[in-house]
C-alpha cells in the first residue's frame, strides 16, 4: 500500500481579475490570481496561453501607460478587482510562414 501526504488545499477568492488583451491575437485572457503577482508572471501566463515568444512583449495598461515587469498587482494604482492590460509587441518585424502542398501534382506524381 503506498501512502501519499495529505495536502490542505485553503479555499479563497483570489482578489485580483485580470484581463489581457491583445489586438495581434485578436482575443482577451481573463483570470485570478494574487494580489502579490508580479506583472512579469503576467506577462508569461498570457505568453504560454497563446504561445507566443514573452521576450518580444510587455504589457500596458488600457491607457497605454507602461508598466515595469517587476512590479506587483498591489503596487499599481489602478483597480486589481477589474484589471484591464494590454499585450504589446516589442517586435520590429513579423513575419508569417506557410507552407502549402499542392494535391493534385502531388497526386499526379504518384499515378506516372
Amino acid at each position: 500500500m503506498i501512502l501519499f501526504p495529505r495536502v490542505k488545499l485553503p479555499y479563497r477568492n483570489l482578489p485580483a481579475n485580470i484581463t489581457v488583451t491583445s489586438d495581434e491575437q485578436q482575443s482577451s485572457v481573463r483570470f485570478h490570481c494574487s494580489s502579490s503577482v508580479s506583472l512579469g508572471r503576467v506577462i508569461q501566463i498570457a505568453c504560454q496561453l497563446w504561445k507566443l515568444n514573452k521576450r518580444f512583449y510587455r504589457l500596458t495598461l488600457a491607457d497605454d501607460s507602461n508598466v515595469d515587469d517587476d512590479y506587483a498587482l498591489d503596487d499599481i494604482d489602478e483597480s486589481i478587482d477589474d484589471l484591464q492590460l494590454k499585450l504589446i509587441s516589442m517586435a520590429n518585424v513579423k513575419c508569417t510562414i506557410s507552407n502549402r502542398i499542392e494535391l493534385s501534382r502531388f497526386r499526379q506524381r504518384i499515378q506516372h
